[in-house]
């Protein structure tokens, strides 16, 4: 979703600029001619981002390094931090739906920035972003009301988490995923769910 969360040097679609409409609506137009609904995942890795091409210092909810990269040291969000990084989403969306695709993923699977607050894990932050899984989740829950704002009924909105279970990857226990999605579920069509 934007320039800081790049994944250098893999292969990766950007939703970054108006720039990138024109190849990304021939993707979804070609989908179509096969009567199928096209998607697109909106990422940010958070402290998993690779950070290669923009050499931007990695964030993520706390202070930490992650766990499936290596030298991957992030600092804490600010409140400033989280209104942008919530803004590109909203951009990234938007544009998504200009491109005409059909479904719009706030992704946040493989222990990505979603993941990495709903996780006790990955936040221990003690302001509002933090804490109990309301606050764990405020995050999420403000991005995706955003979204849903910005693309109204055009799309679908999905989204995807991570369950904790998979080696070197901390995700949200079982229990606390089932209180994400009592939580999300007015704003998400389609939640998809990885272990």
């Amino acid at each position: 979703i934007h320039h800081t969360a790049d994944v250098s040097p893999y292969v990766e679609l950007r939703l970054w600029s108006d720039h990138d409409i024109p190849m990304l609506a021939r993707i979804a137009e070609k989908v179509h001619e096969h009567g199928s609904l096209a998607g697109i995942e909106l990422y940010h890795g958070g402290n998993s981002s690779k950070g290669i091409a923009s050499r931007h210092t990695r964030i993520a909810p706390s202070a930490d390094t992650a766990s499936i990269r290596w030298g991957s040291a992030a600092r804490e969000m600010t409140l400033d931090d989280i209104r942008r990084v919530q803004s590109e989403f909203v951009h990234a969306a938007r544009l998504g739906r200009d491109d005409g695709f059909d479904i719009v993923y706030v992704y946040g699977a493989h222990g990505y920035l979603l993941t990495q607050f709903l996780s006790t894990w990955t936040n221990r932050r003690t302001d509002g972003y933090g804490g109990t899984m309301k606050g764990r989740a405020r995050f999420a829950l403000e991005t995706l009301e955003q979204v849903r704002a910005a693309v109204g009924d055009d799309c679908a909105i999905a989204t995807r988490i991570c369950i904790d279970g998979r080696s070197g990857i901390k995700g949200v226990l079982v229990e606390q995923m089932l209180e994400f999605v009592a939580l999300a579920d007015p704003l998400v069509d389609l939640f998809d769910v990885t272990v």
